[in-house]
């Protein structure tokens, strides 16, 4: 089909996508009936958005992606596709966000009402690992697993945690808590400094601190079945160590009400 020829719809059907196959980079897809295994092959890659290149996936014991295909003349092309498996991967987005998904857990969401890019994996069975950038609160949330990294706009902060091990730096203080600290090289606590230092006498309430984080970010990394999705939205805001802001709890996945509900 050249640029400028004209199209005659002889015949518009929609099928399965029972196999694919890449040449060259283009896609071949045989489609049919996914029930019954027959088709034929439709020529050339699916037509789709330009720049954005996506294969479909061929189908197993869970369904089939479904093709729009028409025919003109002796030729087949894909018009349209669409894969029912894979729709619960974004949740219920508001209108008008942006959702890319594959068949495993790696997923890129954008939501327009909180100006806000949300990309979502999983390291082995359970292990998230997360980036959030929420233009509506000005907070960047790095996650894996259980370490968190927190950069905060409104309270000009960047908050770290490993394990028992946290850190928060603002522009008037630096605020941390660890069981034993290392540093190469000379140390100067200036002139006001104490030794030991005043922090020292918080050490119960800052464990207990960690205690209460380790115990929210269990929370945060809790999945829905098998889709996979963070229950981010139904989790309660970080509580803050003593004496300093606390981070803002991440909402990495936006869910529907009763889903958050659930979660609970």
């Amino acid at each position: 089909m050249s640029n400028g020829e004209a199209i005659m719809w002889s015949d518009v059907r929609f099928l399965d996508v029972l196999d694919i196959e890449i040449v060259d980079g283009e896609a071949r897809l045989k489609l049919g009936d996914a029930l019954h295994g027959t088709g034929m092959y439709a020529r050339g890659i699916p037509l789709g958005m330009t720049g954005v290149v996506a294969f479909p996936d061929p189908f197993d014991s869970t369904g089939a992606c479904q093709a729009m295909s028409v025919t003109t003349g002796s030729e087949n092309y894909v018009w349209q596709t669409w894969d029912p498996r894979y729709a619960t991967k974004v949740g219920n987005l508001p209108a008008g966000s942006r959702g890319f998904v594959t068949r495993g857990e790696a997923r890129f969401l954008l939501n327009p009402e909180k100006e806000q890019i949300s990309s979502y994996t999983l390291n082995g069975t359970d292990r998230m690992m997360m980036v959030d950038l929420d233009g509506s609160t000005g907070v960047l949330t790095l996650m894996v697993h259980d370490k968190f990294v927190q950069i905060d706009q409104a309270t000009d902060s960047i908050k770290i945690l490993c394990g028992s091990n946290w850190i928060e730096l603002t522009k008037d203080v630096i605020n941390m808590s660890a069981p034993a600290v290392n540093v190469v090289g000379g140390v100067d606590l200036g002139g006001d400094g104490t030794v030991p230092g005043e922090p020292v006498a918080l050490a119960p309430d800052l464990l207990s601190w960690v205690a209460e984080v380790n115990t929210w970010i269990g929370a945060i990394n809790t999945i829905l079945g098998s889709s996979g999705i963070p229950v981010a939205g139904g989790v309660a805001k970080l509580p803050g160590p003593p004496g300093a802001s606390p981070p803002a709890a991440p909402t990495a996945s936006p869910l529907a009400s009763s889903t958050v509900a659930a979660a609970k």
